[in-house]
């Protein structure tokens, strides 16, 4: 630097001279047409390969940085150049993007494949509802026109009732089993069905043990009864909380079978009324605990093969009220 700009300085504080500023970009303009550079160089652009282009494959700075180890990321094409070796992004993205869509697609075909063994199963279980059903009807039927004992052929004709409502409900589930969650429309059936069964149990009981039936003690167990299942109902339509529903119904189901206990059969030892009444209790704390489940495919399956065992249980009762067995 001369004495005259040093002067300048100096004099003017450190405000650049205009004949410098005009040598500094004469020098920059220079030099850049030495290293055939057209365009000034732009951070954030990619005006770094513009310059290895434009200076023949050659950067020099003032570090003497060979050419050789000169890295260039081409964010827009992707491609990774370390001297002689390209790396093609590209290609390792695809192979990701195959990977991740092998693998998603094998997912899927894994829970095709559980879905359509688990609609087979509801089918296949619905049918066996749905038959055993039909034969415990025609037999509770037929064995009710020719019975003469009045409380038997009650207990016959409700059967027969039962078993037809449970025929068109299975029928709707075979129907309709692709379509959807059908448990609402099981919990509307059961509303129907779940009176006749208790007044059946009632009037084998009060035969048995030569008791009455009260109006007032039925209207007891059908408030119980429809309170087991109202509660369960709201939980399955979410208006109240699931678990505390399941909670609620399990009370008052011990509440109703406790009251039915103590009410017909406390101090009325009876084999046929105590296997009558084990075997539906039984039945109906099963169906609060298939409550719980969180896989609907797999309640449908349950809940058939529980109404399968109703089916059972109907034609043990037409077995029982038919004499071909005795209960002694």
């Amino acid at each position: 630097m001369d004495e005259n700009i040093l002067q300048n300085l100096i004099d003017n504080g450190n405000t650049v001279p205009n004949t410098l500023a005009n040598n500094m970009a004469n020098n920059m303009a220079n030099n850049m047409a030495n290293n055939n550079i057209e365009e000034p160089v732009t951070v954030g652009s990619n005006a770094v390969v513009d310059l290895l282009v434009n200076s023949g494959g050659s950067v020099e700075n003032n570090n003497n940085l060979q050419p050789n180890n000169v890295q260039v990321v081409d964010l827009n094409n992707n491609i990774m150049t370390e001297g002689n070796n390209t790396l093609d992004m590209n290609n390792n993205l695809d192979m990701n993007n195959n990977l991740g869509m092998n693998n998603m697609i094998d997912g899927n075909n894994n829970n095709l494949g559980n879905t359509e063994k688990d609609l087979h199963k509801i089918k296949f279980t619905s049918k066996l509802s749905f038959y055993s059903f039909i034969a415990v009807a025609i037999l509770s039927f037929i064995e009710s026109l020719k019975c003469n004992d009045n409380k038997v052929r009650h207990c016959l004709n409700l059967i027969t009732v039962a078993a037809v409502i449970m025929i068109i409900q299975y029928h709707k589930i075979i129907a309709n089993t692709d379509n959807g969650n059908l448990t609402v429309d099981r919990y509307i059936s059961r509303m129907v069905i779940s009176p006749l069964a208790l007044l059946i149990l009632l009037l084998i009981i009060t035969k048995n043990t030569g008791a009455s039936l009260g109006i007032g003690s039925y209207i007891i167990i059908l408030v119980l009864n429809y309170l087991t299942l109202g509660t369960a109902y709201l939980g399955i339509r979410g208006n109240l909380d699931k678990k505390k529903a399941n909670i609620m119904s399990v009370i008052f189901l011990v509440i109703l079978f406790v009251y039915i206990y103590i009410t017909f059969m406390n101090g009325r030892n009876n084999l046929a009324n105590s296997v009558l009444f084990g075997i539906i209790a039984v039945l109906w704390f099963v169906f609060t605990c298939i409550y719980r489940e969180k896989d609907e495919n797999k309640k449908s399956i349950y809940y058939n093969v529980l109404d399968l065992g109703g089916s059972f249980f109907g034609l043990f009762i037409w077995a029982y009220l038919s004499n071909i067995f005795l209960l002694k």
